[in-house]
């Protein structure tokens, strides 16, 4: 509601009340259809579609303007309203719909990403799409319908006040004038601007990160223990490192403590071992924080690497929107499952003498150790025992 007033309030500025109201009410209209449509083909409302429907907000009134602007110079030209809603839409048709279907194909080419980012990412531009095409059929159809009833243009007096529109107009028209005098160096100017952005995006200038990394309010520390590890053992284990948490000087930003033993969560599983473990820290409000994550983190770490019986251990981030990974993955493909093991251990040898490398771990989970009986059917037969006695 509050980017609907925003966009109405421009609108009001340089097109008048009533106008502006006319333009406004495509926003509207144009998201009920788009909702219609959207449960028509399956599509439910949540953070990616909302933020769709955000970006296109102002992009939806768009036609709209074009539209009354036309509508209106035939009014002033002593055509009736009726007339120049005709005439006016008539005569911009086409042009509208191709600045939708430019704006609507810019979007389209994200549908061929693939992978799991694919399938998140593919309600962005479909909504966009729809919202587009919503505005588009809201422009050509109801909105010259509203204009030959309502539309009215404004007195004279209101017309030769507006000092501010005709500021503006004349610096726009000593603009466009300069640049036509000059269109080399207009042309050069501009194609130099795309050189050099394309320049900063290609030197590294500015990073690309698609999903940025935000500090978590939550650190999730998850050590695992030798297969096969008690629970008794695994919670002595684990009550250590709980009280060393909570005597430490960083613990001061820890304001609680939630510990599951015998349960680690795998992305969005739950890994329920009795070797396994986690430990949730909750932290006090950044901007009251005495330490930054990194320092929490290497602090449990110089602990935890003196305790033996922790085979290997990882800090985690809870599970929020698309899985995206981590931020360096190695992936060994065999058949031979102790060759996997072995290289897979060699690599993180290799990873763990690099500076700045930490959380090394893999997925390669151990089984527990098992027996396996063989019955031998004649004895069987003998003693009148079968495998469901055994």
């Amino acid at each position: 509601m509050m980017g609907i007033l925003l966009v109405f309030i421009s609108l009001w500025l340089f097109l008048g009340w009533r106008n502006a109201l006319l333009a406004a009410w495509g926003i509207p209209f144009s998201f009920f259809l788009t909702f219609f449509l959207m449960n028509y083909f399956g599509m439910t409302l949540n953070n990616l579609s909302l933020f769709a429907l955000v970006l296109v907000l102002g992009m939806v009134v768009d036609d709209a303007i074009v539209v009354i602007e036309n509508v209106h110079r035939y009014m002033e030209m002593g055509m009736s309203k009726k007339e120049a809603a005709v005439k006016g839409t008539q005569e911009i048709m086409w042009p509208v719909i191709a600045a939708v279907s430019t704006t609507a194909a810019a979007f389209l080419p994200m549908l061929m990403m693939q992978g799991m980012m694919g399938k998140f990412m593919r309600v962005f531009p479909l909504v966009v799409s729809i919202a587009l095409l919503a505005s588009l059929f809201e422009s050509l159809v109801v909105l010259p319908s509203h204009l030959s009833e309502f539309a009215k243009l404004p007195k004279k007096k209101e017309r030769k006040n507006s000092t501010f529109y005709d500021k503006m107009l004349k610096v726009y028209e000593r603009t466009i004038r300069r640049a036509l005098r000059h269109r080399g160096r207009t042309i050069a100017i501009v194609v130099a601007f795309f050189i050099g952005c394309v320049a900063l995006l290609g030197s590294g200038a500015i990073e690309f990160r698609f999903f940025p990394a935000t500090l978590p309010s939550t650190i999730m520390f998850q050590p695992k223990l030798a297969v096969g590890t008690h629970l008794e053992e695994n919670e002595r284990i684990i009550t250590k490192i709980e009280d060393y948490i909570n005597t430490m000087p960083e613990g001061a930003d820890v304001d609680a403590m939630i510990t599951r033993i015998g349960m680690m969560t795998e992305g969005y599983d739950n890994d329920s071992k009795s070797h396994n473990s986690e430990i949730f820290l909750d932290l006090v409000d950044r901007d009251e924080m005495q330490y930054s994550h990194e320092e929490i983190k290497e602090a449990i770490r110089k602990y935890v690497d003196n305790i033996p019986e922790i085979v290997s251990y990882k800090f985690a981030v809870p599970a929020d929107g698309p899985p995206t990974g981590k931020a360096v993955e190695i992936r060994v493909k065999g058949d031979n499952l102790k060759k996997l093991e072995s290289i897979g251990n060699q690599i993180k040898d290799e990873l763990a003498i690099i500076d700045g490398v930490v959380d090394i771990s893999h997925d390669f989970k151990e089984g527990k150790d098992e027996f396996r009986i063989v019955p031998d059917p004649d004895k069987m037969m003998i003693y009148g025992v079968n495998n469901a006695m055994l």
